[in-house]
């Protein structure tokens, strides 16, 4: 769950994550093993672990902050990319290959005019892709804001790019569409 700020997460500086996460630390203090609690907790909060909230949690924690980094970098399931209003992943399955997985990536990068593993200079757009999305029965499959569609078509994309934008920002609810 991300948290509405007083302020962009994209731009934000060195003082406003510490004035905005300090409370959140104090939470942590004394706590061995805080590191990766701490982490997460900065990724559910600001989208992202940019490098003023790496320095925050490294004076914090008074470790250094390429500490931080290493630890950030390593799992996935943390970033130090900013957040984007539109995430996309392409399910990259044996299944969706097979029926049309090559076509709708094309699709969604030529829509978004990034290829996968970038993000847009305007933070509009990201796309990855994914061994598996768990719809192996309704390919080919895309993930847009964490909801799965099946059985998209190529002509499809601009849609969904248009309708996942308007509903807002990169941190769906995670639920599924499969027509």
């Amino acid at each position: 769950m991300y948290t509405r700020l007083h302020f962009d997460t994209r731009a934000a500086t060195y003082e406003q994550i510490k004035e905005d996460f300090t409370p959140i630390l104090e939470r942590y203090r004394d706590l061995e093993g805080a590191l990766l609690p701490i982490l997460h907790e900065a990724q559910n909060r600001y989208g992202w672990v940019s490098e003023p909230t790496q320095r925050v949690i490294a004076e914090f924690l008074r470790i250094t902050q390429p500490q931080v980094y290493e630890v950030v970098t390593y799992y996935h399931e943390l970033s130090i990319d900013p957040p984007v209003d539109v995430h996309v992943v392409v399910c990259a399955g044996p299944a969706c290959r097979v029926e049309g997985g090559p076509a709708l990536q094309l699709a969604i990068e030529e829509a978004t005019g990034i290829a996968v593993g970038d993000y847009s200079r305007d933070h509009r757009y990201a796309i990855r892709t994914s061994a598996c999305l768990g719809v192996c029965m309704h390919p080919p499959a895309v993930e847009i804001n964490r909801r799965v569609h099946g059985r998209v078509r190529p002509e499809q994309v601009p849609a969904l790019l248009d309708e996942a934008a308007r509903e807002g920002g990169g941190h769906g609810a995670g639920t599924s569409h499969i027509p």
